[in-house]
C-alpha cells in the first residue's frame, strides 16, 4: 500500500477538546480533522478529498495562561452595581447593554511535539500531497492560529501488507480506533470529517483510545517492524 508518512516538530502546540473539562482541554496528539483541514490547507484543496490517518507522536503537556474577555447577559440599566460588576460595558440600539470582564484563564497545551502522520489517499492525491508538503504554499500551522510546525520528513513508502494480522508493539503512542481493539486507555471522540447542515458543521466522531507505547496491537499493515492502523 502506498501512504504517505509525514514527521514533525512543534515547538508547542494547542488542539482544543471542548467536551473536556478547563484545565484538561487539549487533546495529546492532533485530531483527524485538524489533520484534515491542514493537508487540505497545504494542498489549496477547495473541494473536499478523502483520506484517511494514522497518527502517532509524544509531547509534554504544559500550562498556558491569557487573559480573555467573557461576556454576560443583556441588561438595560446601567446601574452603580454594572458598573462595579463589568470592566466595559456596550451599548446597543434597542438600549440595551452587555457586561464585558477580562479575566485570567488557564489552557493545557503541548510543547516538544513530535508527530509521525500515516496518510492514505487516493493514487491520483499523493503525489499532490507530498509536492505540496514538500514545497507548502503557506507556513505549516496545525492546531490553533500560530501553532507553526516544523516538517521534518516527508516520504512516499510501501507499506508492507500481510496476508493475516499479527501482533506487534506499538513503537509510541497513537490514536487506535476502538473497533479496532480492546486496549487499556483514555478513550477520546475525536472530529474526523464533517457535513454541512442548515449552515452548521456537523462532525463524523471517531473514539478512539490513546495507546501507550510498547502496548500490542494487531495489523496487516507494517512500515518496517511498525503496525499501522487507519481509521477505516
Amino acid at each position: 500500500m502506498r501512504v504517505i508518512r509525514l514527521k514533525m516538530y512543534q515547538e508547542m502546540a494547542r488542539f482544543n477538546n471542548p467536551s473536556a473539562p478547563r484545565g484538561a482541554d487539549c487533546y495529546p496528539l492532533p485530531p483527524f480533522s485538524t489533520v484534515n483541514g491542514f493537508i487540505h490547507s497545504m494542498c489549496q484543496w477547495k473541494k473536499y478529498h478523502k483520506l484517511d490517518y494514522f497518527v502517532t507522536g509524544k509531547g509534554v503537556y504544559n500550562t498556558k495562561t491569557q487573559k480573555e474577555w467573557h461576556g454576560g447577559k443583556r441588561f438595560n440599566k446601567v446601574s452603580d452595581e454594572m458598573l462595579k460588576r463589568w470592566d466595559i460595558i456596550t451599548d446597543y440600539t434597542d438600549g440595551s447593554h452587555t457586561g464585558w470582564v477580562n479575566t485570567v484563564k488557564y489552557h493545557l497545551m503541548l510543547v516538544d511535539l513530535y508527530t509521525t502522520i500515516y496518510i492514505k489517499a487516493d493514487d491520483s492525491d499523493i503525489d499532490d500531497i507530498y509536492n505540496a508538503l514538500l514545497n507548502p504554499p503557506v507556513y505549516p500551522s496545525l492546531g490553533e492560529y500560530g501553532d507553526l510546525c516544523k516538517i521534518e520528513a516527508v516520504d512516499i513508502i510501501e507499506l508492507k501488507e500481510l496476508g493475516e494480522p499479527v501482533s506487534a508493539p506499538l513503537d509510541t503512542q497513537s490514536y487506535i480506533p476502538v473497533d479496532k481493539g480492546n486496549f487499556a486507555g483514555t478513550i477520546y471522540r475525536i472530529n474526523n470529517k464533517y457535513e454541512i447542515i442548515k449552515g452548521l458543521r456537523r462532525f463524523q466522531k471517531v473514539p478512539c483510545y490513546l495507546v501507550d507505547k510498547g502496548q500490542e496491537v494487531v495489523s496487516n499493515l507494517f512500515d518496517d517492524d511498525k503496525p499501522i492502523i487507519f481509521i477505516n
